[in-house]
């Protein structure tokens, strides 16, 4: 006789029992839930050194099984980069007569007015003490911000961006070399869960317990999902919001999709009380391969469809639910309330328990704090509050209730589907006894229907789920179908050449699973896989978010693993330093020996490779700043480089200074020079622009005084004449050629001729190049070998100070000692606070 044992069997996608008689139960029938199964089987038959990695259901129709890859803690800076800026944006948001504004400075109120206070491009203070009618009357404000036009949330996300790339360009974020690829891909993802965490709201979308983001599929299910992590950042960015400590993300390695599970098997069966709407129904009917045959009830059903109450705003709808609740109490009914989320169901608590009884209220929110318990049954006069929890196979027992008309149940919101509403009105009426159901709605959460007829709004509501699982069957499951074949062939590949190869060199010759079950793996066997399993992940990413097309996944499956192969076979595996590193220290502490020097060469030569992968400087992009300009006579005398009619960015971002660079008169800003380590730009064109007459002027002026204009490199400043002057004509410098120390020169390209005739538009075309040439100059001597050049002519001070100098060490000068007396005193005057003074110029 057959044993059946039977477990939690609620899907997630279809609610279906799965029901399979497996090899490894000869005469027992296993009752699962469909992700048990799945998840065993990649533990067990797939990559079987992945059993410590994490299990995540991502979504509804996948399995994973996850790992934490080796600098991905890194990005952790990026997260909180991108949520203090995002926190930082929308402070400074602000509205007038329904238009959105963005605005740079310090926001007051004062005498019932807003009143801003900001810099202006010299560093002034400025102060509006009006700023709405300030922005009413001015139709430029770009000098305190700008008008947001079109999407907020677009707008944020370009903002956040730009940010990450002058932070990246400011070098004060460094990507590794191994992960660039992965950040560009991941960027505009992280952007975007950060705005939506600001959006989320606790006891809807997430609850924190245990100081844990849980997830909470309220649309859905109401399970409060503990062993499920967020992806793309949205739960470092909730994490980051409470105050909690951040975990890193993780790559998704192993993928198993319940379809390609269940379609392992030849028999299906499966029973289920909820199928949901007709298009719910045909497309199992497809994916499985299944026929759906409908049972019978044993008992004839007394269940009453109450009419559906729809009120106008929540203040009304709350009324309502309680009120009715309280009708009904008085009749001695059970009441079991089902909210859309858990604040719903809270607030719905907080209500009641004012008006009723607080000892037979009882809270069923949260499937991991064992609250179950005290809905297994319901007595006369007690009233239940749930989420969608209490919708799925909750079997309350009502025998106290029945002679008083048995369970009432009360839906207050509109489910997504018709499937979540048959299993919420199903919790009552069971097995032939008595029950009723109503909904009651709050007219604000139909808007996007449009209407508040519930006949018509429940048409609209399966049209939207069918064009969804259409949306499914065109797309998805082919994604899915893909993923789940080129996944076997990924772990044939990892299993049968990597793994039997490694193990073979060990002096292991049984290649068996059972090998990879008994024998546990090496440290240079694990990094290796995690080496190849980090490049799988990557492939897989690359899928998900559609840069590889389904139609040449396979395609480029295959040139994936040849290109793992080359490389394993060439000892060029690994592309993460952290795992050359983990094998040369292993190498060093577990197989040292003082009469084996291959194993210190072997060690020395993964410690080399590690250095190699590592470099800070390989690709790296150097930020170029635009300064001032200013008349060569008086260096004192400066102004913005972009006052000039030179290429500028679409929107000016100033870098933030350092108070001697304020002190200096520094005014550095973004430019559209991009320069890259070791890269030579021969000559690439920056703009194109059209003088008008005022600005021809404008360059000819500072060309006939001789203007300079300064430029600053990875720190270093390096400068430059704005044009030169010959006997004819006028001539501005539209090509500059950087040499990093950096050397600025002009001479590369002959000089465009400035013309005016007072009627035309002149147009002007600015390039630049970059050369790149290799110096002995070790980088801590940089400071040295600069201040041996210089640019300006000396000063008057230091000229009076080398001739007093020159004077005072004269052998012939009679006055000895006292010859110090006749240096110039207004070289050495000191001002007053000179300490201060010292340390601010020594920034």
């Amino acid at each position: 006789m057959q044993r059946v044992l039977h477990f939690k069997s609620i899907t997630e996608i279809i609610d279906m029992f799965i029901c399979i008689r497996t090899r490894s139960y000869d005469d027992v029938i296993i009752i699962l839930d469909n992700h048990q199964f799945p998840c065993n089987t990649l533990k067990k038959d797939w990559c079987i050194k992945m059993m410590k990695n994490r299990l995540t259901n991502k979504d509804v129709d996948e399995n994973y099984l996850n790992r934490l890859s080796a600098g991905m803690d890194y990005f952790q800076v990026i997260y909180v980069y991108i949520w203090q800026r995002l926190l930082t944006i929308k402070e400074r948001f602000i509205m007038f007569n329904n238009r959105m504004y963005m605005i740079n400075g310090k926001v007051e109120f004062e005498n019932e007015k807003i009143v801003l206070e900001y810099l202006d491009e010299n560093n002034n203070l400025i102060k509006i003490l009006d700023l709405e009618s300030y922005i009413l009357e001015n139709n430029d404000i770009s000098n305190i911000g700008e008008v947001i036009s079109g999407d907020l949330d677009n707008y944020l996300k370009k903002c956040l961006d730009e940010y990450l790339t002058s932070l990246i360009n400011q070098k004060k974020l460094k990507i590794p070399n191994n992960y660039k690829e992965f950040y560009k891909t991941q960027k505009f993802k992280w952007i975007h869960n950060a705005i939506e965490a600001l959006n989320y709201q606790a006891n809807i979308h997430y609850v924190v317990q245990e100081n844990q983001i849980k997830p909470v599929d309220y649309y859905s299910t109401g399970i409060v999902q503990s062993s499920t992590n967020w992806s793309d950042g949205l739960h470092q960015f909730l994490q980051i919001k409470h105050n909690l400590k951040m975990t890193s993300e993780t790559f998704t390695t192993n993928f198993l999709s319940n379809i390609g599970f269940i379609n392992n098997y030849k028999n299906i069966y499966g029973l289920t009380g909820t199928l949901g709407s007709d298009k719910a129904k045909k497309v199992l009917k497809e994916v499985y391969n299944v026929d759906l045959v409908n049972v019978p009830s044993l008992r004839q059903k007394q269940y009453l469809d109450l009419e559906t109450i729809v009120v106008q705003d929540e203040t009304k709808w709350l009324e309502k639910i309680c009120s009715t609740v309280l009708i009904e109490t008085k009749k001695d009914r059970g009441i079991l309330i089902i909210s859309e989320n858990i604040a719903h169901a809270n607030r719905l608590g907080d209500l009641l328990k004012i008006r009723h009884r607080s000892t037979a209220i009882k809270l069923y929110t949260m499937n991991n704090m064992n609250q179950e318990r005290h809905v297994e049954k319901i007595l006369p006069g007690e009233i239940i509050i749930a989420t969608n929890l209490a919708g799925r196979g909750t079997d309350i027992r009502t025998d106290d209730i029945e002679e008083f008309g048995g369970l009432h149940v009360i839906l207050t919101f509109m489910p997504n589907n018709q499937r979540v509403e048959d299993q919420a009105f199903g919790r009552t009426a069971r097995q032939g006894k008595r029950g009723t159901g109503l909904m009651i709605l709050n007219s604000m959460n139909l808007i996007d229907y449009n209407q508040v007829n519930t006949k018509e709004v429940k048409l609209q509501r399966d049209i939207i789920e069918s064009k969804i699982l259409d949306e499914f069957q065109n797309n998805e499951l082919k994604l899915i179908q893909i993923k789940d074949k080129l996944f076997k062939e990924f772990c044939r590949f990892l299993n049968d050449e990597i793994r039997c190869d490694i193990r073979s060199k060990q002096g292991y010759v049984q290649k068996t699973i059972e090998l990879f079950k008994n024998v546990m793996p090496t440290v240079y066997e694990t990094n290796i896989l995690a080496a190849i399993e980090e490049q799988w992940a990557i492939f897989l990413r690359k899928l998900d978010d559609n840069i590889i097309k389904l139609d040449y996944a396979e395609e480029e499956c295959r040139k994936l693993i040849v290109t793992l192969r080359k490389d394993y076979n060439e000892g060029n595996i690994i592309k993460n330093a952290y795992y050359h590193t983990v094998i040369a220290n292993d190498i060093i502490v577990n197989e040292w020996s003082t009469h084996s020097s291959s194993k210190a060469k072997r060690a020395l030569s993964h410690f080399e490779k590690a250095v190699q992968l590592d470099e800070a400087s390989s690709g790296l992009i150097y930020s170029v700043y635009v300064n001032k300009v200013g008349p060569y006579s008086n260096p004192q005398e400066t102004y913005h480089y972009y006052s000039l009619p030179v290429c500028r960015p679409q929107k000016i971002v100033s870098k933030e200074l350092t108070l001697g660079e304020v002190l200096s008169g520094d005014r550095m800003a973004q430019s559209l020079y991009e320069i890259t380590f070791n890269e030579n730009i021969p000559n690439k064109l920056l703009c194109e622009l059209l003088l008008e007459t005022k600005d021809v002027q404008s360059l000819e002026k500072s060309i006939e005084e001789f203007y300079y204009f300064e430029f600053v490199v990875d720190d270093i400043p390096c400068r430059g004449f704005v044009g030169q002057v010959e006997e004819t004509s006028i001539i501005p410098h539209t090509h500059n050629i950087y040499i990093i120390y950096v050397n600025i020169s002009t001479k590369e390209r002959t000089p465009t001729l400035l013309k005016d005739d007072g009627t035309s538009v002149s147009k002007l075309e600015y390039s630049y190049s970059a050369k790149w040439h290799e110096t002995d100059t070790p980088y801590k001597l940089r400071a040295k070998y600069l201040s041996t050049t210089g640019f300006f002519p000396e000063t008057l001070e230091s000229r009076i100070l080398k001739h007093d100098f020159n004077h005072v060490n004269d052998d012939d000068n009679p006055e000895g000692d006292n010859g110090w007396k006749i240096i110039h005193t207004d070289v050495f005057r000191f001002p007053n606070q000179r300490a201060l003074f010292c340390s601010v110029l020594g920034e």
